[in-house]
């Protein structure tokens, strides 16, 4: 269970709460008015004894101005306050900016030396320097989205007069949905694929009736538009997220557009898969989510034709934004669907390569289809895993490996970086990861076990994972066999399955490693396995260990 608190020097209750229903959080600490700053230096206060996960720390720029008059104080102030904090906490601190309001001659700011928006912006650059040197410290872009917004849209005069409550309901709402997107950033909750339709949202016009020399796309006038909504996605793609079509449309028309037309960003070879057809959209939907592998919920489609829209929502799980009303808005629209589903903190060497992956991953699917022999079909492979124990530099990628991988998962359990890392640093648990490549390429870190000895002594599995990328191919049995190798022979080993909608892949996949059934597991849904004898594999697969 994730805890998290909330902590400033103004009445932070209404946005606490707000946090709190939208998100679903369980625990929650809300520290007392303009009590920050005793919890946090405080090593015994509740705050620091209630080991939050997450702590959103908000400091309002007009009273730290009033209490501490200067900016080297104002500094000084934040020092102690993030030392403290590290010292006495392994969780996230999540820290506002400053934004400074005031009603005196604002021809001032900008004119004159030591105004308030330069001592304003000073103090933001020095927290975003602590940020860059501490990988536990995120900076929570207030100050924008009060400038985006409107200071007079989103400030309570009256509330503040009496109740030092800075922000009105529309504040509230808009800044806890921007706190939940930083918290999934953290932890890498973000979707695998964007699907998307072609006339009218890739360019302007009908392909088909326009031609290539009249559809909208250049760089001035409402081309541009266009031109810079490519440029944006195209940009996804380098952090890996995969790119689909799925428009009504003739595949010459299509091709020619990303082949000859000029200004289109965008070409073919970008696309991971190209459903370009006459079929119900929702149909190419849901193949497009079964030839990658993946669930629906990983896909968002982008579709200006709300028709088309309603169908992909009524029939398939992935998720489908409103289109906006103007080509003028598709630049801030991508960057609002990026920031919900795509943002990433910390990009890992996997998600560069992604679309290469499902490129070589459809090459062996062809492999495989025109297999007879499996074995044969896995020798031909040339696969290799190499596997690496309580290696600090997997703790990115297998945090983003728990909070995405559902189909080949025994327990489902999410796990953030500090959770691996807390793992690695725990002389009682063994954390393995296994990257994989054969003949057509990289695969990456894509299979891992957690495990933990209990008080009893004997080892419990608590994680173990696997990307549907590389599912039916054995790696998880040469995977846990090697690891079998590595662990005390004497220690009896323990799995769990805890079913859920997506994981019935692995229902009895503990039988086919070698575990018995405990007895009185009647339980379908949450099941308990033992152990029991090595199961012998052709030599099909090179296994090696990380020196």
């Amino acid at each position: 269970m994730k805890k998290t608190a909330f902590l400033g020097n103004y009445t932070i209750d209404i946005l606490a709460k707000e946090y709190q229903k939208k998100n679903n959080v369980n625990s929650l600490y809300v520290s007392g008015f303009n009590q920050y700053s005793l919890e946090i230096l405080d090593e015994d206060s509740p705050f620091n004894k209630y080991k939050a996960n997450y702590s959103f720390l908000f400091l309002d720029g007009n009273l730290l101005i009033d209490n501490f008059k200067t900016l080297s104080k104002i500094k000084k102030h934040i020092d102690e306050i993030f030392d403290s904090f590290f010292n006495n906490n392994t969780g996230y601190l999540i820290f506002s900016n400053i934004y400074i309001s005031s009603s005196i001659n604002k021809i001032h700011f900008y004119n004159k030396k030591n105004n308030l928006k330069e001592i304003e912006q000073k103090i933001n650059l020095y927290c975003q320097k602590k940020a860059l040197s501490n990988t536990k410290l995120f900076i929570f872009d207030l100050a924008t989205i009060i400038q985006e917004s409107g200071w007079k849209n989103l400030h309570n005069n009256t509330t503040w007069n009496y109740g030092r409550v800075r922000f009105n309901k529309f504040a509230n709402n808009l800044i806890s949905e921007k706190l939940i997107n930083t918290v999934n950033s953290i932890d890498n909750k973000t979707k695998k694929c964007l699907v998307l339709d072609l006339d009218n949202t890739l360019w302007g016009g009908v392909i088909g009736e326009e031609g290539i020399d009249g559809i909208i796309l250049g760089t001035d006038g409402l081309g541009e538009s266009f031109y810079n909504f490519q440029k944006k996605i195209k940009n996804l793609k380098t952090k890996g997220v995969i790119l689909a079509i799925c428009s009504k449309n003739n595949m010459n028309d299509a091709r020619d557009v990303f082949f000859n037309h000029q200004f289109s960003l965008l070409k073919w070879n970008d696309f991971i898969i190209k459903k370009v057809n006459w079929k119900p959209k929702n149909f190419n939907i849901n193949e497009i989510a079964a030839e990658l592998n993946i669930s629906e919920d990983s896909l968002v489609f982008i579709d200006d034709n709300p028709t088309e829209r309603e169908a992909v929502r009524k029939y398939t799980d992935a998720v489908v934004p409103d289109f906006p009303n103007s080509p003028s808005d598709l630049s801030e629209f991508i960057d609002d669907i990026d920031l919900k589903y795509f943002s990433k903190f910390n990009i890992t060497d996997e998600d560069r390569k992604k679309t290469i992956q499902y490129q070589d991953n459809i090459k062996r699917k062809k492999l495989e289809n025109a297999s007879y022999d499996f074995d044969k079909f896995i020798k031909d492979l040339n696969l290799e895993i190499t596997i690496s124990y309580n290696n600090t530099k997997d703790i990115s990628r297998l945090a983003q490996l728990t909070q995405k991988t559902n189909q080949f998962n025994f327990t489902t359990k999410r796990y953030s970086e500090l959770d691996i890392e807390k793992f690695i640093a725990d002389k009682d648990y063994h954390v393995f990861v296994g990257a994989v490549r054969d003949k057509f390429g990289d695969y990456g870190k894509v299979v891992a076990l957690i495990i933990y000895e209990n008080a009893e002594g004997y080892l419990m599995i608590d994680t173990f994972l696997m990307s549907c990328r590389v599912v039916g191919k054995q790696i998880e049995n040469y995977f846990f066999n090697e690891i079998l190798s590595q662990l005390p022979n004497a220690k009896t080993i323990y799995g769990k399955y805890i079913a859920t909608k997506k994981n019935i892949l692995v229902k009895d996949k503990y039988l086919d490693l070698g575990f018995d059934l405990c007895e009185n597991e009647k339980n379908d849904s949450n099941k308990k396995y033992i152990f029991d004898k090595k199961k012998i594999l052709k030599n099909n697969i090179k296994v090696t260990n990380e020196k």
